[in-house]
């Protein structure tokens, strides 16, 4: 009895093998862009105060028949400050693409960062579209650099990049 169930279990499992059949996974790709800024401002009265910024900004997205889905999009910063009386910080603002898009609705995510550096948030938008593979259209996160008490008291800043 133990042979012939030892031949029924290795035809059985053979068998299953034959028939397992592999599920294909599309993974996701990214359009990413990273960048460290720098920015000083004069304070009258009160000094300087600078900041260094590392910003960015992905586009994640799926291609099929020669088109880009773009379905979800994040901008986050991270920075360091010195001041003596007027603490620099960021804004981080709309994302847009170069057709006239404007991503405006956007959800808080978790971020940690490392000792000694501020977070100015991590921000994420899930509208889709979808473009032609071999467009010349760009995408642009938008983001504020202020200091109050400072001339001038913020710079404009922004990451571009192409899809």
């Amino acid at each position: 009895m133990n042979k012939k169930f030892f031949i029924f279990l290795s035809v059985a499992l053979i068998f299953c093998m034959v028939r397992v059949k592999t599920t294909p996974i599309h993974a996701a790709s990214k359009f990413s862009k990273t960048e460290p800024e720098s920015q000083l401002f004069a304070v009258p009265e009160g000094g300087y105060s600078s900041i260094n910024i590392k910003a960015g900004y992905d586009e994640e997205y799926t291609s099929s028949n020669g088109y880009n889905t773009l379905y979800r999009r994040t901008k986050w910063a991270i920075y360091k400050s010195a001041y003596a009386t007027s603490s620099p910080y960021i804004v981080l603002d709309n994302v847009s693409h170069s057709n006239g898009k404007i991503f405006s609705n956007w959800n808080r995510q978790q971020t940690i960062v490392g000792d000694g550096y501020h977070s100015a948030g991590c921000y994420y938008n899930t509208d889709s579209v979808t473009y032609f593979s071999r467009t010349n259209i760009t995408g642009t996160m938008h983001y504020r650099v202020l200091c109050n008490g400072a001339i001038p008291p913020q710079a404009a800043k922004g990451i571009t990049m192409g899809f």
